[in-house]
This record gives structure tokens, sequence and C-alpha cells, in this order.
């Protein structure tokens, strides 16, 4: 892909590409909207993307993106909304975030990514909302999470399926608020499955 410096709105630049399975991106300065970007690029398996200082929407970008297994999105300071960005991500294993300053939405974020095993989420102090981020996230055992100091909403945040499938194999949470009573309180799992967590 040639260069692009003026290109504000990438809104379903790739979507249902079901062949395509990389993507090398030069830099994107003034991009805001990457909505739908890669949606359902069923082959795509890795994504290089440069430094995107003015995005704020990611909603959809990834998903069912059923090969991707990596991602390193690098400078992200402006994003704000992170809603099913990495939905359905059956093969991430993966995802190297930098700090997220103003990320609000990050519901459905990695809802289903079965594959996922660990997290590591530098810097969210402006995230409201975190429902069902890691719902169905059967494969994950640690999440790395900064202080949440305006979060609000986190229902099932690491919730199960209707098939009663759970994260049985989430055993370490590192964050400076999230507790035992905490996700109680809010709602973030079940009761049931507090105990396979600490």
């Amino acid at each position: 892909v040639g260069a692009m410096p003026n290109l504000t709105n990438a809104t379903s630049m790739f979507q249902q590409c079901y062949s395509l399975q990389s993507v090398n991106l030069p830099n994107l300065p003034k991009l805001t909207n990457a909505t739908n970007i890669f949606q359902q690029c069923y082959a795509l398996q890795s994504v290089n993307l440069p430094s995107l200082p003015a995005l704020t929407n990611a909603t959809n970008m990834f998903n069912y993106c059923y090969a991707l297994q990596s991602v390193n999105l690098l400078n992200l300071p402006a994003l704000t909304t992170a809603t099913t960005m990495f939905n359905y991500c059956h093969a991430l294993q993966s995802v190297n975030l930098s700090s997220l300053p103003a990320l609000t939405n990050a519901t459905n974020m990695f809802y289903a990514c079965y594959s996922l095993q660990s997290v590591n989420l530098p810097n969210l102090s402006a995230l409201t909302t975190t429902a069902s981020m890691f719902y169905a996230c059967y494969s994950l055992q640690s999440v790395n999470l900064p202080s949440l100091p305006v979060l609000t909403t986190v229902t099932s945040m690491f919730g199960t399926t209707a098939e009663g499938g759970s994260l049985r194999s989430l055993r370490k949470i590192v964050t400076s608020n999230i507790t035992v009573g905490f996700i109680l309180q809010y709602g973030a799992m079940q009761a049931q499955e507090i105990n396979t967590l600490f």
C-alpha cells in the first residue's frame, strides 16, 4: 500500500477480503476512523501497522479475523473506542498494545478470542466500560491491567458462554483494583466462578 498521508477515514477499507493474508501499511498520521477496516478478512495472519497517533475509533477493526495470530499496535494515544476490536479472532495468541490513555470503551474487545493466553494493557486511565471484554477467552491465563480509576461497567468482563464454558485456566489478574469483591460487586463473573481465579 502506497503513501496516504492525508487519509482520515479507512472504514471497511479491506472488509471481506477473504483471501488477504498480510498487510503492510504506510504511516497514517491523520487516520481517525478504522471501523471495519479488516473485518471478515478470514485468512489474515499478520498486520504491520505504523504509528496511528490520530486514531480514535477501532470498532470492529479485526472483527472475524479468524487466522490472525499476533498484533503489534505501538502508538494509539488518541484511541477512545475499541468495541469488538478483536472480536472472534480465534487464533490470536498475543497482543502488544501501547499505552491507551484515551480509551473509554473496550466492550467485547477480545470477545471469543479462544487462543489468547496473556494480555498486557498499560495505562487505561480513562477506561469506563469493559463489558464482555474477555468473554469466552478459554485459554486466557494472565491479564496485566493497570489502575482503572474511572471504570464503571464490567458486566461479564471475564464471562462464560451459554454452553457452560468458563475461564477455568485464568489464574492471575494483576491490577490495582480488580479483586474478588470488585468482580462480585460489578458482575464481571458469576460467583461460582471466582474460585477458578484465585
